[in-house]
């Protein structure tokens, strides 16, 4: 009865004003009926309900949805060679029920996000009682992108995984930890018997607390498989956290296929950017557009509202806004301007 493109143009617009749950959505309709009337000309000038949205919002196939933003994203979030990628997953904690349940579905997305623009480029979900691994092996035969690092952490330290990275005429930067125990016991013998080539240090202040960032950067691949394909650098970050006239201390590895040319001052910032993810996806996902609080849970819903929301961050990224927050404040219920900027 109702058109497709007009349901989720009016959904991505209310995402937008600030409208996160299906009866807010609904009281989003009722309170711009008769321009979205004039606008969408429906059959009999009606609006579709709460209802309805939330029976097409379970029913979209959310495989054909994530490629067609897939195809957007290509687009509109301008990748360039250099750049950097973070991938990482995210439960949607409105899913999860009950949490003791082992054998409970809930819904866990991968996103591909540049750091340098913090828009999303992709997603997949990680079908349930499966790894994380694989479906970023699979987002990463997705990208049609070459020349570009991408950032990852420890779980996705896999020699296939790096194998796919560098095969697609790309870079990484990737976590080290336990889950591969010769790689980091190799990795901390060989830190020992050599200098870094290069030493960046970083300090900062806020609220109390004082962090101080040093990366070393070494070249010695002594002992380390060359099945870590395309392997050259070892980078290891110490972090010294003082607060409270207490310090602690964090030393954490990772491997590049980067040169040990590459400034220890690069991959400093870029190490510490690729959370990012966390404070400009994730959590922007959950204390600006409520995704964890959604009761949304029919079907396919929940990852397709969340395919929405990456939409509505990349369009308020692409016009300057770095606060989504605030940019909701700005142009909530500005059907013009939100328009607008859809087109844009």
């Amino acid at each position: 009865m109702y058109k497709l493109s007009m349901i989720m143009i009016i959904v991505t617009m209310a995402i937008m004003s600030g409208y996160h749950s299906q009866r807010a959505m609904g009281d989003f309709i009722r309170k711009h009926w008769n321009p979205f009337i004039m606008y969408f000309k429906p059959r009999k000038s009606r609006m579709p309900s709460y209802q309805t949205i939330g029976r097409v919002l379970s029913r979209i196939d959310f495989k054909e949805l994530k490629s067609i933003f897939y195809e957007w994203s290509k687009n509109y979030v301008k990748v360039t060679k250099g750049d950097y990628i973070a991938v990482d997953g995210k439960v949607i904690g409105g899913t999860v029920t009950n949490p003791h349940d082992s054998l409970q579905e809930y819904v866990n997305l991968v996103s591909v996000f540049s750091h340098q623009r913090r828009q999303i480029l992709a997603l997949d979900k990680v079908e349930n009682k499966k790894s994380e691994i694989n479906t970023v092996r699979n987002l990463i035969k997705q990208l049609d992108l070459e020349g570009i690092t991408l950032t990852l952490d420890a779980l996705h330290c896999q020699k296939e995984t790096v194998k796919m990275i560098i095969k697609s005429k790309n870079d990484y930067i990737i976590g080290v930890k336990g889950n591969q125990k010769n790689l980091h016991k190799q990795i901390k013998e060989n830190i020992e018997m050599r200098l870094p080539v290069d030493v960046d240090i970083t300090v900062e202040k806020n609220r109390g607390r004082k962090e101080k960032r040093i990366s070393r950067v070494y070249n010695n691949l002594n002992n380390i498989s060359t099945d870590w394909m395309g392997l050259q650098s070892i980078i290891e970050i110490e972090r010294v956290v003082e607060r409270n006239k207490e310090n602690t201390i964090e030393i954490a590895y990772y491997i590049s296929s980067l040169s040990s040319g590459t400034s220890a001052k690069e991959f400093n910032q870029v190490i510490r950017n690729h959370w990012l993810i966390e404070n400009s996806l994730h959590y922007v996902k959950d204390k600006t557009f409520h995704e964890d609080e959604s009761k949304i849970r029919k079907g396919s819903a929940p990852q397709n509202l969340s395919i929405v929301r990456n939409i509505a961050i990349n369009i308020f990224r692409k016009h300057g806004y770095k606060n989504i927050a605030q940019a909701i404040r700005l142009v909530s219920d500005d059907l013009v301007k939100i328009h607008r900027m859809i087109l844009a």
